[in-house]
């Protein structure tokens, strides 16, 4: 099953790239819907301040109609006439005089007679002596090739001086008559709103391009060999008219970053995308901090609990009353987990003692039992002698059981006690009982539950004896080590018919399988539920049959531990 954690990670992963797309889809929407309000607003504009243009040079024109008018009135216009009289050359100035006042647009007028040295010239008082002397040199010095006549309206745009200038030349018999305004004086940029972060306006004439109003950088336009223009590097041309007075071209560019000036909204609308950006990483850093990392916490508690570290407790400090709730109750449940494990594991204790103390007080009756029964069956032979002996070695058997007060004893002791029942045994069944018991000097002194050996070689009387064979028995006790058992190894062999194999399966099932009694075997299922509940194993009774037919027991004792003491 697929993590909550990474479940909501995952969530909140697609919910940040989403947000981030629909953002970067706004601001793309918002840019490029801008940018076309720029330009339709700055296409509005170019053509506002052409018709503005056309107008004012209309004006113009006018001006130096009514000043041709004076000259027809007052002179000879063919060629071959004579010069214009003081008084004509004196109505020509005051009439250029009057229009300069009256006009603010209009720079100088001039007249040039093209047969004689007449130089007619009168400039505004707001131009520059310099701009004049660049006005005169122009306008004395310039071949007009092309003659205009009265009809023709339109300007040529030329660049006399530092200034770009709007010129209307036209012919009147052999004289010429024009003016010049300066394009300053139509700055779009003074007169209109232009939208846009550093607009600036170009002049396109011909094959020239020209700046007349705001700044830019260089190659902000670029003109192809076509005469079509391009934007050049960090710029954006928002509007283009044709100025159709003067056959040119009239281009305005912003810089390519429009939200730099002017434009707040989308300021606005990029700082609160950045601002919606940080919100939403800050959320995913308090979950982090305020959800995820404690709900780590009680999961690595609960793994470690489960296991089996009982001692594991929260010591980290929670970032919330919630968590620290939590956290206490996964302390005090640790705590009383442990305390009921512990409470479990003494009652379970208990119960094993009382089973053993049941299980070894099975075994003292039924050799009770079968003692008083051989010495009956003796005193119906008169064997009084043997009697005698026999009720000695009893005494001195049960001499030892009144001794101990130990659940353990040494194996040298508990082979004395086998030694007093076989001389029991040989004294019961005289001339049919021999037996070797052998026992290292090396686990001499190792303790084992007492009776264990004892039943053991009882077992072998009561399954193995024969009235028509004698019992040959073997004990011997030795240190053993096979695998990971080290300890001693109690065996116990007679020359009997050995056990059936149902009995050795019978004792070689798992623990939770192993039967509690046993009619035919009660002190074998005595010895190997001992051994469980002391060792908690189920491998240390091993039977099977010798090669000589007999049956063949093995006691397997592991070296003592502080548990198995307790029991």
């Amino acid at each position: 099953m697929r993590s909550w954690r990474k479940t909501l990670t995952g969530l909140l992963a697609f919910l940040l790239i989403l947000l981030l797309g629909f953002l970067a889809w706004t601001n793309i929407s918002y840019y490029r819907q801008s940018v076309e309000n720029i330009r339709q607003q700055n296409i509005h504009t170019a053509e506002l301040w052409e018709n503005s243009v056309g107008t004012r040079l209309n004006m113009l024109y006018e001006h130096l109609y009514e000043l041709l008018l004076t000259i027809y009135n007052n002179t000879e216009l063919g060629a071959g006439t004579p010069m214009m009289q003081y008084s004509a050359k004196k109505k020509c100035l005051d009439m250029m005089s009057d229009k300069l006042r009256v006009s603010e647009d209009s720079a100088c007028f001039y007249l040039v007679d093209t047969e004689s040295s007449l130089r007619l010239f009168s400039a505004g008082n707001g131009v520059s002596n310099q701009k004049k002397s660049a006005l005169k040199a122009f306008f004395y010095t310039t071949d007009f090739e092309v003659k205009i006549g009265l009809q023709d309206k339109s300007w040529s745009i030329k660049k006399i001086g530092d200034e770009m200038y709007f010129i209307k030349v036209i012919a009147l018999g052999k004289y010429m008559v024009g003016t010049a305004s300066c394009l300053s004086q139509y700055d779009i940029l003074e007169s209109y709103s232009v939208m846009g972060s550093e607009p600036a306006c170009y002049l396109a004439v011909g094959e020239e391009m020209y700046l007349f109003a705001g700044t830019a950088e260089e190659q902000a336009v670029i003109m192809d060999a076509s005469g079509g223009v391009k934007a050049g590097r960090n710029s954006l041309i928002t509007a283009q008219a044709e100025l159709e007075t003067c056959d040119a071209k009239i281009i305005l560019t912003v810089r390519e970053d429009i939200f730099q000036n002017g434009n707040g909204g989308a300021a606005m609308l990029g700082g609160a995308s950045i601002l919606c950006v940080l919100l939403f990483l800050l959320l995913l850093w308090m979950m982090q901090r305020m959800i995820v990392h404690p709900t780590n916490v009680i999961l690595k508690a609960n793994r470690e609990l489960s296991g089996g570290n009982e001692d594991y407790r929260i010591a980290e400090k929670a970032n919330s009353q919630e968590f620290a709730d939590l956290f206490n109750s996964f302390n005090e449940m640790a705590d009383s987990l442990k305390k009921m494990r512990i409470e479990a594991y003494d009652r379970q204790l208990r119960e094993q003692r009382d089973e053993l103390k049941m299980l070894r007080a099975q075994l003292r009756p039924h050799f009770y039992l079968n003692a008083i029964t051989t010495v009956s069956n003796m005193t119906y032979q008169n064997r009084n002698e043997d009697i005698r002996k026999y009720l000695a070695a009893l005494a001195k058997y049960m001499r030892y059981m009144l001794n101990i007060q130990n659940k353990w004893v040494r194996i040298a002791e508990e082979i004395e006690q086998v030694k007093s029942y076989l001389e029991m045994q040989k004294i019961k069944f005289p001339g049919s009982v021999d037996a070797y018991i052998g026992c290292a000097d090396s686990v001499a002194d190792t303790r084992v539950p007492y009776l264990l050996l004892f039943t053991a070689v009882e077992n072998s009387f009561k399954h193995a004896m024969s009235l028509y064979e004698p019992l040959w028995l073997v004990v011997q006790c030795e240190h053993y080590q096979d695998g990971d058992f080290c300890g001693c190894r109690m065996i116990v062999e007679d020359n009997g018919k050995g056990f059936p194999q149902e009995v050795i399966s019978m004792f070689s099932l798992p623990e939770e399988e192993t039967p509690r009694s046993a009619k035919d075997h009660l002190g074998l299922t005595n010895i190997s539920r001992t051994l469980q509940l002391i060792y908690h194993r189920n491998d240390l009774l091993r039977l099977s049959n010798a090669k000589t037919g007999g049956a063949h027991v093995e006691i397997w004792i592991p070296e003592e531990n502080d548990e198995a003491a307790d029991l």
